[in-house]
């Protein structure tokens, strides 16, 4: 998603930056200027500054870079305010990509920031629920361990018993002795 608001803002900015590049020439093709006052090879006196906002897009490729014009006020040569214009779009790139970087940094934080607090939360529900598995072996640890000690000190009067039992004491001993065994192994020992 990332990507393709990059993507989308490049455009954009390419666009605006070609827009405000073509728009500042300024040409009379573009503003409906009165033929009276669109410069002719007649109305042009050498060593005149040609007024930029007067001139077609045509007569202001056809000037040498070296020919003086006037913008807004000022004499300059057409290389002079191609380079200006040049360098004043070369900014505004530079301007629209840090300003770009930033935002991407920004978002990339906020979705850092949004996954690390997903994270959190899933460790802290995974955590719960092995506290509470935890507590609950805990628990029945604590009640086998009691019920494993009742069987020992069973098995233990039940060996004590059988060596002064009779025949069938010993019969009803080992018995017994079956059934704790069976109760030991469901305890899982």
């Amino acid at each position: 998603m990332i990507h393709t608001k990059k993507i989308i803002n490049l455009i954009s900015i390419f666009f605006l930056l070609g827009f405000v590049f073509q728009t500042s020439y300024s040409f009379a093709a573009e503003r409906i200027i009165p033929k009276e006052q669109l410069l002719t090879p007649e109305r042009i006196t050498r060593g005149q500054a040609l007024p930029l906002e007067k001139m077609t897009k045509e007569q202001f490729q056809a000037l040498p870079d070296t020919a003086v014009i006037d913008f807004k006020g000022r004499q300059i040569t057409k290389g002079q305010y191609i380079s200006e214009m040049k360098q004043k779009a070369k900014q505004d790139l530079e301007k629209a990509r840090a300003e770009l970087n930033r935002k991407a940094q920004a978002d990339f934080e906020a979705a850092r920031a949004k996954f690390l607090q997903g994270e959190k939360a899933k460790l802290e529900a995974h955590n719960a629920k092995v506290s509470a598995e935890f507590e609950r072996l805990r628990q029945k640890g604590t009640e086998s361990s009691s019920r494993l000690l009742s069987i020992q000190n069973e098995a233990n009067q039940l060996s004590i018993r059988s060596r002064t039992a009779s025949p069938s004491e010993k019969a009803q001993i080992e018995k017994r002795a079956g059934e704790l065994l069976q109760q030991i192994k469901q305890l899982g020992y």
